[in-house]
This record gives C-alpha cells, sequence and structure tokens, in this order.
C-alpha cells in the first residue's frame, strides 16, 4: 500500500510539473512570437527594398543566415509548445515526403556540420509520404541531429553522422546515427523523461520535447546506444491521420 501511494505521489509531481512546462511554454510563445513576426516582416521589407546595386551576394548571405536563425528559433518555441494543452496553438497536419522533411532540417544545420568537420551521409531508400506537423517534427529532427552534433564535439578520430530512412509495414523509420560517446547507461532508461540530462548545462527538456512531438504525430522515438555508435530510430505512420490530442 505504502508503495502505491508513493508511485501516485510520483506521477502525481510528474503531471504537475508537465502541466508547468505547458504553462511556461503557452506564455513564453505568446511574448517571443510576437516580435518574431516583426522581425519576420521586417526582413522581407528589406528584401524588397535592396535595389539591384545594393542586393550583393555578401548582403543576402547575411540576410540568409538571419532567415535560418529565425526558423531556428521558430522551431524551438514549437517543440516546447508541445507540452502545452491549447489546441489553438496546434499547427495543422500537412503531407510531406521524408525527403522534404529531413531536406530543410539540413538546409539549417549545414553549417554547423561545415564548422566542426562532420561527414555527413544520408541514405533514403524510400520517399515515404507522411503526415505529421511539419514544423514540430522539424524541430524532432534539429533536436536529435544537434545532439549527435555535441556527442562528438570531443572525438578525436573521424566525426561521422548517417542519417537513412526505409519502409517497413505501415511504418517508415528514421535512423539517425554518430560515432561519438555512448549515452549513459544510468540515464538510458529515462532518456526522454523530463529533467533527465548528462549535460552540465543541460535541461533535460530536448528529448522529453522529442518524445512528446512524436507521440502527437503518432509515431515514437528510441535510442540504441554503444561504445562505438549511438542511433536515434524515428517512427512514423505511413498513413493519413490525426495526431493524438
Amino acid at each position: 500500500m505504502r508503495l502505491k501511494d508513493k508511485e501516485r505521489a510520483l506521477t502525481q509531481l510528474h503531471d504537475d510539473r508537465l502541466n508547468l512546462i505547458g504553462k511556461m511554454a503557452a506564455s513564453m510563445a505568446h511574448e517571443i512570437r510576437n516580435p518574431l513576426t516583426s522581425i519576420k516582416g521586417f526582413l522581407k521589407l528589406i528584401r524588397e527594398s535592396l535595389s539591384v546595386e545594393e542586393s550583393s551576394d555578401k548582403t543576402l548571405r547575411y540576410l540568409s543566415v538571419v532567415d535560418n536563425e529565425f526558423e531556428n528559433i521558430n522551431m524551438q518555441i514549437t517543440g516546447f509548445l508541445s507540452f502545452s494543452k491549447k489546441r489553438v496553438i496546434e499547427e495543422p497536419v500537412i503531407r510531406l515526403t521524408a525527403r522534404q522533411l529531413l531536406d530543410s532540417v539540413i538546409s539549417l544545420l549545414n553549417p554547423r556540420f561545415l564548422s566542426e568537420n562532420v561527414n555527413l551521409t544520408v541514405d533514403l531508400e524510400d520517399d515515404a509520404v507522411l503526415y505529421i506537423q511539419k514544423v514540430a517534427v522539424q524541430q524532432v529532427l534539429s533536436n536529435v541531429i544537434n545532439n549527435g552534433l555535441d556527442a562528438m564535439e570531443e572525438v578525436k578520430h573521424e566525426k561521422e553522422m548517417h542519417i537513412c530512412g526505409y519502409d517497413r509495414p505501415g511504418c517508415y523509420i528514421l535512423e539517425i546515427a554518430n560515432n561519438g560517446p555512448e549515452v549513459n547507461p544510468r540515464i538510458l532508461d529515462e532518456l526522454f523523461e523530463p529533467f533527465v540530462t548528462d549535460k552540465e548545462e543541460g535541461t533535460g527538456l530536448g528529448l522529453a520535447v522529442c518524445k512528446t512531438i512524436m507521440q502527437k504525430n503518432g509515431g515514437e522515438i528510441g535510442c540504441v546506444t554503444g561504445p562505438k555508435r549511438t542511433t536515434f530510430l524515428l517512427t512514423f505512420r505511413t498513413h493519413s491521420g490525426e495526431p493524438e490530442s
């Protein structure tokens, strides 16, 4: 009886924490997205107001960097909103191919691959049609890829990341593997729970956000790790459907 009471108390504490995160996320979205909308609008005006002479490669390149960083911030906000229960801020489900999804994320992260000398290989056996919340799932991919890049920061040998995609009955699986150190065995079983992390400055929310987003999109996320390779598996349904509430 004491064990059951303790389990109930822990479950309630867990739910209270998630509820608090959801309220914070909704408040953050309102406070941050308003100025972001203005920034995006002015970026568009700047592009349109530039004359042919002013539209140098350097200027356009700088604007592209700002655009990319804007999208990164937007994805982060969307990710944290996955904890919120307010349906009004849910984005719609759209039809998207796996390659379109992956390309949209890699294009944003490509500068980091180049600057950190990481060899990226992509192998999509099939190009399945997915029905997902695009920006939210982009955040999942971005988070997992960035975590892999973080893990390889101390790697002395050649850094490698391999992304592959393949069909299975009723689903499509994306594997994102890196040759960094293995995930700490102490936290592996709770890796996708809130506040679980082995990073010194980590919040422990990133992978919890990923799990929530995948569940809302009818999918799953898992991790297999070892001394030479760590792989995150994202499983997507390949038929049309609404995300879970």
